[in-house]
């Protein structure tokens, strides 16, 4: 897992978390809830809902092979590689 500040990173390196990220969570402006952004949404990651950390600690948790992005409002990142080996 890697985390820090986003402003740490170059605007390439940036560039290849979110394009390498099947999920991508920004925090709202009301700390503690998520919107997600995801290249195709579909039922299971729809984009109309808001999540909680506790949401998100079940996809950083579960079984599927996912790479996820969260980003904060305090300007800090962690990003979650696939857990299960090959993307």
């Amino acid at each position: 897992m890697n985390q820090g500040d986003i402003e740490d990173l170059s605007i390439e390196e940036r560039k290849k978390l979110q394009e390498c990220s099947d999920l991508i969570f920004v925090e709202t402006v009301i700390d503690g809830f998520y919107e997600i952004k995801v290249k195709s949404p579909t039922e299971m990651f729809p984009t109309d809902v808001f999540y909680t950390k506790e949401a998100i600690g079940e996809f950083l948790m579960s079984k599927f092979k996912l790479h996820i992005l969260i980003e904060s409002n305090n300007g800090k990142f962690i990003y979650q590689p696939n857990r299960m080996g090959k993307e």
